[in-house]
Order: structure tokens, then C-alpha cells, then sequence
């Protein structure tokens, strides 16, 4: 099916998919749509998907976007704009703005889902937790975009719940999330970010860049995390676990915070190459070691960081820094 050229919007008084609906009911069959140069704008549903709603057995429903603008729908649960269940979505060229879910996922909520998105903006967008994109399971691959100005309680720009994420040439700039993780926040899964950004987010708890929690994977290379806040701890990364790869070649630069206005790091070990400079906190200005057992060092600048470059707790080993 094709839908192009139109607008489609007000729709409304339905369970999932104000907007449009896509579902598949069994698992081998494949329903497909195609919607090019439209508006999904101003459509509600009680439940899912208050713009675009997808679900397959199987991945067997496919919904591939382009040119298309979704703005200013909602929600009362999951998806103010597109929500994905067991499904694949394809997004290029479109902008998810403005939409709200009263829960998780104010632009875009997937579950158990593929997907591609490319040069998409996605901004302005509101939830609990996951303003911009709520990921749970699935391996979407993200790139070429932008994740702007969103908001939620917890993961104002992406929350990543379990699944794989790899994404290059991302801008997160300018979320906010009302207690942790502003930028991103990761609570399990793997994220794999390369040259990529984060800028301006502020959490008004920890993590303003960044929040990594729980046994969890993640790479970051050619990653720049600057001017991030975050009123308690961790300005541009807070670090809860001893999960992951290396970060490697990662600028660190302007952030602030109440502890570790570069890096805090809680209850774990980090490997980490790049150049960290001019962050701001009451205690360790560059970064922050609370009960912390293994840190390695590799070719990093820690440079003009204001109270204290590295600041180990007591609890840390000693001996944690090589």
C-alpha cells in the first residue's frame, strides 16, 4: 500500500493508531505500507500510537516513512508519535516533532522491533520516560539525525531499556529529563555511538549527558560531550556499572555538576582515551570516583578542570588508576 501527498490528521476516538494503523495478525504474513511526502498531525489514541501504530508477529508489519512530517499527536500510554511492536520501520527525511505519550516514548516507542532511521529530526517531544525514542529490545540502527529539545522525567532524549542501538553522525542536543540521564539513558542493552554529539542537555538529577546503569554494554568513539548539566552528579557522563567497551577518543569539555562535572563514576571501572577540559563541579572537576575498583587511562588530557582534576573517594581502591 501507498499513501503519498496526503494529510492526515484529527483522527481519533480509537485504542492504537490515531493516525494510521499497521498490523499483522500472523506470524508469515506480511503487511506493508508506504507513506511518502504526507502530515500525520493531530491524531490521539487511548492506548498506543497516537500518530502510527505498527505490530507484527514476527516483524511481519512493515511501515516505511518518507518525506513525511508527524507532529502534534498523543498517546494516553506508549508512542505519542509512532509506536512498534514486533514490527520494522523505516524513517528517512522526516521530522517527529511535538507529539506526547502520557508514559514512555513521546516520539517514538519500540518493542522488540528493527528498524532504520536516517536523517530525521526529532525534537520537541514529551514522555515519562523516553521524550524523544523509548528502545527496549530490537537493534534499530540510528543515523545522520537529530534528537533535539525533548523532555521526560528520566531519558529526555533516548531511554534505552535492553536491545542493541548503533548510531553515527547523532546529534542529542538540548533535552532535559526532570532526575537522570538528559541525553541518553541506558539501563541495560548496548549502545554503540560513533562521531556523534551531545550537547546543552540538562538533568536535574545525575547524568546530564549520559546515563549508564545497570550491566549493560556500550562504545563510544570520536563521541563530543559538551556544556552538559547535571544538578547532582555526573555533568556530561554518570557511570553505574562495570559493563562495556572502551571509550575511546572522547572530548569531555564544559560540563558541570554538584560531583564529577566531566565523569562520575559509581560502583565500577571505565577504559577511556580523549581529552577531558574545563569542567565545573563543587568536588572533582574533571572526574569523580566513588567506590570505583578499576579505571585505565589511555592517552587522555585532563586539563583546567576546577576542583580537582580526579577526585577518588574513600571508598575507591586506592590503587584503581592505571
Amino acid at each position: 500500500t501507498l499513501i503519498q501527498g496526503f494529510k492526515i490528521t484529527n483522527g481519533g476516538n480509537v485504542s492504537n493508531g490515531g493516525g494510521i494503523l499497521i498490523k499483522s495478525s500472523n506470524i508469515g504474513q506480511i503487511v506493508s505500507v508506504k507513506v511518502n511526502a504526507s502530515s500525520i498531525t493531530g491524531n490521539t489514541a487511548t492506548t498506543y500510537g497516537g500518530g502510527i501504530f505498527i505490530e507484527g508477529e514476527g516483524s511481519g508489519a512493515k511501515g516505511v516513512f518518507y518525506n513525511v512530517s508527524i507532529s502534534g499527536n498523543t498517546s494516553g500510554e506508549y508512542g505519542g508519535g509512532v509506536y512498534v511492536y514486533e514490527g520494522n520501520i523505516t524513517l528517512n527525511n522526516s521530522t517527529i516533532s511535538n507529539n506526547q505519550a502520557t508514559t514512555n516514548g513521546g516520539g517514538i516507542y519500540a518493542w522488540r522491533s528493527e528498524g532504520i532511521i536516517n536523517n530525521v529530526i526529532v525534537k520537541n517531544n514529551n514522555a515519562v520516560l523516553g521524550g524523544g525514542i523509548y528502545f527496549q529490545d530490537g537493534s534499530p540502527n540510528i543515523d545522520n539525525s537529530g534528537i533535539l529539545n525533548n523532555s521526560a522525567y528520566v531519558g529526555g532524549g533516548i531511554y534505552i531499556a535492553q536491545g542493541i542501538i548503533n548510531s553515527s553522525n547523532l546529534k542529542i542536543n538540548g533535552n532535559l529529563s526532570t532526575s537522570d540521564g538528559a541525553g541518553v539513558y541506558q539501563n541495560g542493552g548496548a549502545l554503540r555511538l560513533f562521531y556523534s554529539e551531545l550537547i546543552g542537555n540538562i538533568s536535574q538529577n545525575n547524568g546530564g549527558g549520559i546515563f549508564i546503569h545497570g550491566t549493560t554494554n556500550h562504545i563510544l568513539s570520536n563521541v563530543k560531550i559538551l556544556s552538559n548539566i547535571a544538578e547532582n552528579n555526573g555533568g556530561g557522563i554518570y557511570k553505574s556499572d562495570c559493563g562495556g567497551d572502551p571509550f575511546t577518543d572522547v572530548t569531555i569539555i564544559n560540563n558541570e555538576a554538584n560531583k564529577g562535572g566531566g565523569i562520575y563514576l559509581k560502583d565500577g571501572c571505565m577504559s577511556i582515551s580523549g581529552h577531558i577540559e574545563g569542567n565545573v563541579a563543587v568536588i572533582g572537576g574533571g572526574v569523580y570516583f566513588e567506590n570505583t575498583w578499576s579505571v585505565s587511562f589511555t592517552n587522555v588530557n585532563i586539563i583546567s578542570n576546577p576542583e580537582s582534576g580526579i577526585y577518588v573517594d574513600s571508598t575507591s581502591d586506592p590503587y584503581l588508576i592505571s
